[in-house]
């Protein structure tokens, strides 16, 4: 694994350039047990395991700010404009294919990102040439571990699932006795409402149970997550090398 922050430009253009993995969160309230870091601490620690087992993967430092109108109202939180948002990432896209990249991995870790990163990534991809991936660790890899490990309505924003993997990754950080329960599960067609956020799903900054998580179970939701991944980044190198025969 190579971290583009910590090589020399000789370095860098002498480092093999088969994909670049881009860890993208946000510092927004997690209840009141959580770090205000959590959306940047899971996909960094997610982002460099996966560099470390990919060859020719490049690691970059992660984009810490992101989009989160909803939690906004609650002190810690930093929300960042969505367009501006996703005019920004896009730019940093083109940058990473200006400087040889044909692969991109995105591993985002916050909700309120992910509208704003597909647009950025499709923008990005069309731009120049590359192949971008966005990955949302918690909903897009792993399903099968996620159900087995936490019941559903454990889920959600600082439940059971992520609470357990910053009890893995950062145990020091979480405050277990200011945990609480709001079991709320997302609609399946999405709703934009504000008083429906606000009031229903996040009358408290959590949704879901996080006294359902040990630092077990994240330790074995993540390592998943980290072998999906894995996988998913091969393969897209081994298109990328086949279609640019």
């Amino acid at each position: 694994m190579s971290d583009w922050m910590r090589l020399t430009g000789p370095d860098f253009e002498r480092a093999v350039k088969k994909i670049a993995i881009l860890p993208i969160g946000s510092v927004e309230r997690h209840g009141d047990h959580l770090p205000l870091g959590t959306d940047v601490i899971i996909p960094q620690w997610i982002a460099e395991r996966v560099a470390q087992r990919v060859e020719g993967a490049l690691l970059l430092p992660p984009i810490p700010y992101g989009s989160s109108k909803t939690l906004s109202r609650f002190p810690g939180t930093i929300d960042v404009d969505a367009d501006a948002f996703r005019r920004y990432v896009e730019s940093v896209l083109v940058e990473i294919a200006r400087n040889g990249f044909k692969a991109i991995l995105i591993i985002n870790g916050h909700g309120g990102n992910t509208t704003a990163l597909q647009f950025a990534a499709k923008e990005a991809a069309f731009r120049t040439d590359a192949a971008i991936v966005v990955i949302n660790w918690w909903s897009d890899v792993a399903q099968d571990k996620r159900l087995e490990l936490f019941p559903k309505e454990s889920w959600g924003h600082a439940g059971a699932d992520e609470t357990a993997a910053v009890m893995h990754i950062a145990p020091d950080t979480v405050r277990m006795e200011f945990a609480r329960d709001n079991p709320k599960l997302y609609p399946t067609i999405r709703l934009y409402y504000r008083r429906f956020e606000e009031e229903e799903l996040f009358p408290v900054p959590l949704t879901g149970i996080p006294k359902e998580a040990s630092p077990e179970r994240g330790r074995e939701f993540l390592k998943a997550v980290v072998e999906e991944i894995v996988r998913i980044a091969n393969d897209v190198i081994k298109k990328v090398e086949e279609l640019s025969r």
